[in-house]
């Protein structure tokens, strides 16, 4: 008697599925925009681009104040506030605001080593790329956590800005300068 419903139960369970009836849930490793959305979390080195406050003031009031800052801390110690907050921290998008230094990319290195599915590009890329670019800009989605995963890499980051990112589809694996207001895409050389 119990094996028949069974079998009616997972027959059912099966049509529906196959007929198109059931939810589907968007394939988003498809999908070569996001948009930036709260929960979100900043996260700075150990000195925070001009403007960070601002910029993050404005993210609050466009996503709501469902966000937090991190940052001002160096090495071991953003280590340990960023475990602190984990949970939250991979539940969220996040943003890494830094400034276009060597040594801010070598206060995230020991972070990045241990959570490196938080940050969306090497610290020797961002290197390279941000002698020659600035600001940059770099989104990409975190497939298991189904986030948004970014960086911008700037001396200032400004209200304007903070806008564009909560107000636009942002390109996914996509090198972004930030000029006259606009994003536009670098071409790889």
């Amino acid at each position: 008697m119990y094996k028949k419903i069974w079998i009616i139960v997972i027959s059912a369970i099966l049509i529906l599925t196959f007929s198109g009836c059931a939810p589907s849930k968007p394939d988003v490793r498809q999908s070569t925009v996001w948009k930036l959305q709260a929960p979100w979390w900043l996260i700075t080195g150990k000195t925070s681009p001009e403007g960070f406050r601002e910029f993050r003031k404005t993210l609050g009031e466009s996503l709501g104040d469902n966000g937090s800052l991190l940052g001002g801390v160096a090495g071991h110690f953003l280590v340990e506030r960023v475990e602190k907050h984990l949970k939250s921290i991979r539940r969220s998008d996040t943003i890494f605001l830094i400034l276009p230094e060597v040594k801010e990319f070598e206060v995230l290195k020991e972070l990045l080593k241990k959570y490196p599915e938080l940050f969306p590009l090497s610290c020797d890329k961002l290197n390279e790329l941000s002698s020659d670019i600035s600001p940059l800009i770099y989104f990409a989605y975190d497939i298991q956590a189904e986030k948004l995963r970014g960086v911008v890499v700037a001396d200032k980051v400004d209200i304007s800005l903070a806008k564009l990112l909560v107000e636009k589809e942002l390109p996914l694996d996509t090198l972004l300068q930030y000029k006259d207001g606009q994003l536009k895409e670098i071409k790889k050389k």
